[in-house]
């Protein structure tokens, strides 16, 4: 780094800026502002923030004022008649007449409260525009800064990608200097080489020219901030929670609402616009002399109205009433304009994660590619010439792949701070508790789908290469796998099963091993399940990591036996038993799903208590229910026991109910959006995998 001595003047004196760091003159380090210092610092000093804080105070004068002008007032009355006047119950003459009245009007008292109430609203709303120009400001800011983070790594790594350029250059000036037909390579490299200089220095000037406008903007010098390189957020809350968060507090649409509400209250304040009804209490003092002064109390009132009072009233409540229906359309189109803006930029955040993991995949390849190059270069020079060349390049590459990288994250960060302005947020700590991680492959958390007829898909690698094509497109994660009895016992030794359960992990789709047979409650036939649990257990234990089940799911269904109506309360003993051995022999070891028809929600508390705890998540099979109020009403007491025992829920669908895809993925649209996330109505299930596979193919 160049030393570098600059002056400054400051309270203790002179500064001298050294290599960047800054010392006073008695030797102690001036510590530089870093970002969040320069935030506040933003809040405390701008001047169009400043600006609308001054309009809040003055309103919080008027305020004080509208409340004391309603207040009774004193007057004071002096008359003088040249010629006297008299009173005929004393005869009393006088030219002399003095009045000091105490009044009240009462149409005042009428519209105190109204008036009083329309400061008030011009007050929120002054609150509101200073809230939103805090926040205008602090994005103006942030963006700033943030482009000055993008231009000096662009320069960086362009001033890199011209070094490797001129070791390029170097090599290609060698290999061609003897054959000028071939010099054009070299002339191809000096262009690729001043391209990246002129890209390092115009990075340079952009970053140079944007710290020179923050200083300006700050009041402060390059030496004095300190250049954080920022944390790119990991995850904010889905779709509709932003939506709704928006709704609830941008502050341009509060100021609109408020605006409605103030007309609202200037039509009542109308209606009582120019009437008068004053009665008074005072004291009169007459008289033509000092030495003969008389007094004599008095009690009146004063009314009076404006010509045309009642039409004017009117006219003036119907200009309000006007005034407040136009602000209500603007407030609804602004509502509307808002949802847009925020799923806008909320896909964009999503299109940006896909990018960012894409950025980072080619990182990775080139990375890979440099070392599987650089280990043939040090094996032999004579076989490989043409080594340096291809290293350079390929680093180039890997350069130029970490740069877009790079740029990707600081535009998720602009948008980020984006949302947090459009959400009336200033900070991170105000969203939510529970931010969820994005996620690119759709805007539910799970969605996932029961295979029935697996033997027959795992047997043929056309079907499971149309299997792995179906989940990737339709943004299905985690797949109910059946294992039957021929699975079972091929899952020691058939490495097909293994390596189509790496595949699917792969590609971030989970695997649960699918176990259903309703008579396996039946004593008798439960040596059976409990045969098959044990299979899956000694499979996870002896496969790869990548190739284990992630949970056993059980869809038993004891409803589904003929003596069911019969023998109801036996076989849900029998049912909750073999769930508790089912536990037992699973607990800590992989997790246990399972499926109960939605009719479980009316049975007796103490059962679906029973079945919660001995369940890690439950999918809740809401068939034959095409509404979002079906679902949820067939879903409440269900949801009430996973949420007081904070486990998953996951809604199951049957394709059969819909016509179609887009009323199948309509419905779960609905569900997502007015549901709270943190119940678990973000996690869906589909029955089954070739039923489903016809209505998205119809």
């Amino acid at each position: 780094m160049v030393a570098r001595a600059t002056t400054t003047r400051s309270l203790g004196g002179t500064i001298l800026f050294l290599a960047g760091m800054a010392f006073s003159a008695s030797g102690q380090t001036q510590v530089p502002h870093h970002f969040h210092d320069l935030e506040q610092r933003v809040l405390q000093q701008g001047a169009s923030v400043n600006s609308l804080a001054a309009s809040r105070d003055a309103l919080n004068y008027k305020l004080q004022a509208v409340r004391s002008s309603y207040l009774p007032q004193i007057s004071a009355n002096y008359r003088y008649y040249p010629n006297g006047f008299s009173f005929t119950e004393d005869d009393f003459g006088t030219s002399h007449l003095f009045s000091l009245r105490l009044s009240q009007d009462i149409f005042q008292l009428k519209t105190r409260s109204a008036r009083t109430d329309q400061v008030r609203s011009q007050l929120t709303i002054a609150e509101q525009a200073l809230s939103q120009g805090e926040e205008q400001a602090l994005l103006a800011f942030r963006k700033s800064y943030i482009d000055v983070l993008e231009h000096r790594t662009r320069m960086q790594h362009y001033n890199l990608m011209a070094a490797k350029q001129s070791e390029l250059l170097r090599i290609k000036e060698q290999k061609f200097a003897h054959h000028e037909e071939l010099l054009t390579a070299v002339l191809k490299v000096e262009t690729e080489l001043n391209e990246y200089e002129g890209l390092a220095q115009y990075s340079r000037n952009a970053a140079a020219g944007q710290e020179l406008l923050l200083e300006e903007y700050l009041d402060l010098k390059a030496s004095d901030i300190a250049w954080d390189e920022l944390q790119p957020p990991g995850g904010i809350p889905a779709r509709h929670s932003l939506i709704k968060l928006a709704l609830q507090q941008n502050n341009g649409l509060l100021a609109l609402r408020e605006e409605v509400r103030m007309r609202s209250q200037q039509a009542r304040a109308a209606g009582y616009s120019g009437l008068r009804l004053a009665p008074f209490l005072g004291i009169r003092v007459r008289g033509d002399r000092f030495s003969a002064l008389g007094t004599a109390p008095e009690v009146g009132f004063r009314f009076s109205l404006p010509l045309a009072f009642f039409q004017h009233r009117s006219n003036k409540s119907q200009q309000y009433f006007a005034e407040a229906t136009a602000l209500e359309r603007q407030a609804d189109e602004q509502s509307q304009s808002l949802r847009r803006r925020i799923s806008s930029l909320y896909d964009r955040w999503l299109l940006n994660a896909t990018r960012i993991r894409v950025a980072q995949k080619e990182i990775e390849a080139r990375t890979e590619s440099l070392r599987i190059v650089s280990t043939r270069a040090g094996e032999s020079e004579r076989l490989y010439p043409d080594q340096p060349e291809q290293l350079a390049r390929i680093q180039i590459g890997v350069y130029e792949s970490q740069l877009d990288n790079k740029v990707l994250q600081y535009e998720r960060t602009r948008l980020y701070y984006e949302l947090l302005a459009q959400c009336g947020l200033r900070w991170q700590q105000e969203l939510p508790e529970k931010a969820t991680e994005i996620r690119t492959s759709s805007r539910t958390d799970t969605k996932a789908i029961w295979l029935w007829q697996a033997a027959e898909v795992l047997n043929h690698r056309a079907q499971r290469t149309e299997l792995l094509s179906f989940c990737r497109s339709n943004q299905v994660n985690h797949i109910f796998l059946s294992i039957n009895r021929q699975l079972a016992g091929a899952l020691p030794h058939d490495p097909r099963i293994a390596a189509f359960i790496a595949k699917l992990h792969a590609d971030n789709i989970k695997v649960s091993a699918l176990l259903g047979e309703a008579s396996w409650i039946l004593e008798k036939n439960r040596h059976k399940l409990h045969k098959r649990v044990a299979d899956l257990l000694a499979y996870n234990r002896l496969a790869a990591p990548e190739m284990r089940f992630d949970a056993i799911h059980l869809d038993i269904e004891p409803h589904l036996l003929p003596d069911w109506k019969e023998r109801r309360e036996v076989l849900l003993a029998d049912y909750l038993a073999v769930l508790e051995i089912v536990r037992q022999n699973t607990s800590g070891i992989i997790p246990l799903e399972v499926d109960i028809p939605a009719f479980y929600n009316k049975m007796d508390d103490a059962i679906l208590a029973k079945i919660v705890d001995y369940a890690d998540a439950i999918i809740i099979m809401a068939y034959a229910r095409r509404t979002p109020a079906k679902v949820r009403s067939s879903l409440d007491n269900l949801a009430r026991h996973l949420a007081e025992a904070d486990k998953p829920m996951v809604i199951g669908l049957n394709s059969k109910d819909f016509e179609s895809r887009f009323q199948l993925e309509h419905l779960i649209e609905q569900i997502a959006a007015v549901q709270d996330t943190e119940s678990g109505f973000e996690k869906f299930a589909i029955h089954d995998y070739h039923n489903f596979k016809q209505l998205v193919e119809k």
